[in-house]
Order: C-alpha cells, then sequence, then structure tokens
C-alpha cells in the first residue's frame, strides 16, 4: 500500500527582519493573515493568490517551509530567512493519506526505483572521474579515461558567445569568473566538479586565455548582426505571444491558435515545489477563474540548449 498526504500552505514575505518581526507581532495580536499578505508581502506571486502555495506533498516542500514544522491547520510560523528577504508561512488545510492498492501504483514505484537506482550510479561515476581529475591535474584525459567519457575541446569563446554546452551561470562563472585564470593566463588546473540537477556534471579546464581587446568592426560584424536579428525575433515573439493572450481573453483565442499554428500540450497537475520556477511562479499567480472559465497568463523566459 501506498500514502500520500498533502498540505496547503500561504506565504507572507517582508523585505527585511524588521518588517518580519512587526508582522509577527501582529499576528500574534490577531492581525488577518491576508491582509497583512495584500499590504506588505513583496512577493508578487502569492500576494495575487492572497498568499496562498496551494496544496504541497508531504516531502515535496521547499527546505525552509519543512524546517517550519508546521502540524496544525492555522498554525503560523517565524520569520524563516529566504533569498530574497523573510518569510512567514501559514498552515491553511491538512488532506489525510490516501491509501492505494499496490497494483495501482506498482509501475511509478518501478520507475521511481530506477530513477533513484541511476541517480545512485551517476553519483558514484562523479565521484571517480572528480577523485581521477585532482590526482592527475594536468590533464583531463586521466579522469575521462577513469570514467569513461570523452573530452569536449571547444573553440575561442567570451562571456557573450559561450557554447550551448557551457551556457550556465555556473560555469560562466567559474569559466571567467573562477580559479582557471589569472593575471598570467590560465592556471593549468582542473576545476572540481560542478554539478547541474541530477543528469549533468562537469569537469572544466581553460586551455588558452586571451585578453579583452577592441576588436575591428568587420571581424564582429557577423556578430552583430546575428545579435540584432535574435532580439528583433525575441520582440516579435513578444509582440505575438501577447496578441494571443488577448485573443484568448476575450474568446477568440481557438481561431487566434489555428492561425499561429500553436496548440496548448497536455493538460499536467503542478505541485508547487520551488519558489525560484519561473513557470511554477506564474501557474501559481494565476487567479482563480470563474466557473466555466479559463485563466491565461504570457510567459516570456529564456531556455538553453545542452550537448
Amino acid at each position: 500500500m501506498y500514502c500520500s498526504r498533502t498540505k496547503k500552505y500561504s506565504l507572507l514575505v517582508l523585505a527585511d527582519e524588521t518588517a518580519a518581526k512587526e508582522a509577527e507581532d501582529a499576528l500574534k495580536n490577531g492581525a488577518d493573515f491576508v491582509t497583512l499578505v495584500k499590504e506588505k508581502s513583496i512577493d508578487t506571486f502569492s500576494a495575487k493568490q492572497d498568499g496562498s502555495l496551494g496544496w504541497i506533498t508531504i516531502g515535496q516542500e521547499l527546505p525552509e517551509l519543512a524546517n517550519a514544522s508546521l502540524t496544525e491547520k492555522g498554525q503560523i510560523s517565524q520569520p524563516v530567512k529566504i533569498s530574497n528577504g523573510y518569510a512567514i508561512f501559514r498552515l491553511d488545510d491538512i488532506k489525510p493519506s490516501v491509501v492505494k492498492p499496490f497494483d495501482d501504483i506498482k509501475a511509478d514505484l518501478l520507475v521511481k526505483m530506477r530513477e533513484n537506482k541511476a541517480i545512485d550510479d551517476f553519483f558514484a561515476l562523479q565521484q571517480k572521474v572528480s577523485q581521477a581529475a585532482s590526482n592527475d591535474n594536468d590533464t583531463l584525459a586521466t579522469a575521462a579515461k577513469a570514467g569513461n567519457v570523452t573530452v569536449i575541446n571547444t573553440d575561442w569563446f567570451d562571456e557573450n558567445n559561450v557554447p550551448a554546452a557551457l551556457n550556465n551561470e555556473k560555469l560562466t562563472q567559474l569559466i571567467f569568473g573562477g580559479s582557471l585564470v589569472d593575471d598570467n593566463g590560465p592556471t593549468g588546473m582542473n576545476s572540481d566538479m560542478v554539478t547541474l540537477g541530477n543528469d549533468s556534471a562537469y569537469i572544466v579546464r581553460v586551455e588558452g586565455y586571451k585578453p579583452a581587446s577592441t576588436q575591428p568592426l568587420d571581424k564582429v560584424r557577423d556578430k552583430v548582426i546575428t545579435l540584432v536579428k535574435q532580439q528583433k525575433a525575441s520582440q516579435a515573439m513578444n509582440a505575438q505571444a501577447q496578441k494571443l493572450l488577448a485573443a484568448l481573453k476575450e474568446g477568440k483565442g481557438e481561431a487566434a491558435l489555428k492561425e499561429a499554428n500553436i496548440s496548448f500540450g497536455e493538460v499536467e497537475s503542478v505541485v508547487h515545489s520551488s519558489a525560484t520556477d519561473p513557470i511554477q511562479s506564474a501557474i501559481f499567480a494565476m487567479p482563480k477563474p470563474a466557473e466555466g472559465k479559463k485563466s491565461t497568463v504570457c510567459l516570456m523566459y529564456r531556455v538553453q540548449k545542452w550537448s
């Protein structure tokens, strides 16, 4: 048998510790949580929903929320330090465990077991490769052999033209702002292992470095043209998205989507498990639709391509 339990939470985010303490005192003196959210919260996404984070399965909460250890309906946490201020959580409701027959969840359990096995194997491989890279800091060849992987060499690039496989904030910070390059050029060292999620890990080595310099227009003309084209394409895409959004709100969305050769994907259930995920934040900030209606939101964000 399998049991799952969910809790419904609300969130109030304050700019600093002083504001959080004032809000905590106000709540202790009987202030209405939703009213404070509307008046004080700096988290615009949750504030549009009166602070509601929706239903969250136990075990999938953000660490700050899990550590608040709220167990009773209506219970309010102390201010908790988060990345953009201080949060006060309220436990709004609890749904009891749902017991399901094993046969109903067997397939899901098998998938989860395989995923966990793959994650464990990948972690072990990371340890092996990282150790090899540390033992032989003059090359990546030894680490590649230990992990049975291939070293990928890039062409010259700058911060504005990072190859897709390396175009991640952690990696670009490591390459351009880390310890791999100093005033004399490449240090000749392998980086530490950089893990991105459960399926990507990198060890980086800088083989060459050219100081910043001003280049003649003829040499960068193609890059400038490409950048301008990308900016214009982004502007055109945003304009089309806003046009489609307006059509959807006017009840003319079906025809507009068909004309643009665009369609919605399959319906999915979403758990609010990440406060930094732009899609989740936008979804849970959407107003509850009126009876027989639908809510629509337009979200522009950048998708990175990985190899």
